[in-house]
């Protein structure tokens, strides 16, 4: 929550005559995982949300920083051991569980091609710090327990896209990440639909 509000307090700094030329990307999309060990082992794919701030550096190239959310679903079949509590029909240890929970924070930059008038590709690579809240798993015992977990890990991607202009001031963003967790040896793909306008 204070990441939330000082991304807030610079956007409201941002918003000044100086920073006239920069704009707000509002976003959401699919998150497909390459692997699923470790922190995602439970997890199915998920979905992402996220806002960015776009500030421009030059007639092409932009800085970033951007507040992102994802969530991933539980996966109660990722569990392999069973309890025969009768012989021939086995019962699973984990019966429920909450998704996998993560807030981000990341900077970056983007560079467009500005060729064509209404649509032009970009790339753009971004770094940052993701928290990541745990499932939660509940166990089928005599008395029920639940586990729960957080790490909060430095993560960096890379990306193409496509940024579809409606206006000089309002345009649609299409793009693909290959985005990289070191300490997990995590990687996943997040594909987003973005809106962008001006502050």
């Amino acid at each position: 929550m204070k990441q939330l509000i000082l991304f807030l307090a610079v956007i409201l700094f941002f918003s000044s005559e100086s920073f006239s030329q920069s704009k707000l990307e509002f976003s959401g999309g699919y998150i497909n995982s390459l692997n699923s060990e470790n922190l995602f082992t439970h997890t199915k794919d998920g979905i992402q949300g996220s806002l960015t701030l776009l500030y421009p550096l030059t007639e092409l190239t932009q800085l970033t920083g951007k507040v992102t959310y994802q969530s991933r679903a539980f996966n109660p079949k990722s569990f392999s051991f069973y309890v025969p509590l009768v012989v021939g029909y086995p019962m699973p240890v984990v019966t429920n569980g909450d998704d996998l929970k993560s807030f981000g924070l990341l900077i970056g930059a983007r560079v467009n091609s500005n060729r064509h008038h209404f649509i032009n590709p970009y790339v753009k690579a971004e770094t940052g710090l993701i928290y990541h809240s745990d499932s939660y798993y509940e166990l089928n015992n005599a008395t029920r327990m639940k586990y729960s977990g957080s790490k909060t890990l430095f993560e960096y991607s890379f990306g193409i896209g496509l940024n579809i202009k409606l206006s000089n001031s309002y345009s649609f963003n299409i793009d693909g990440n290959l985005s990289h967790i070191p300490a997990e040896g995590l990687v996943y793909f997040p594909i987003n639909l973005g809106f962008q306008l001006p502050l």
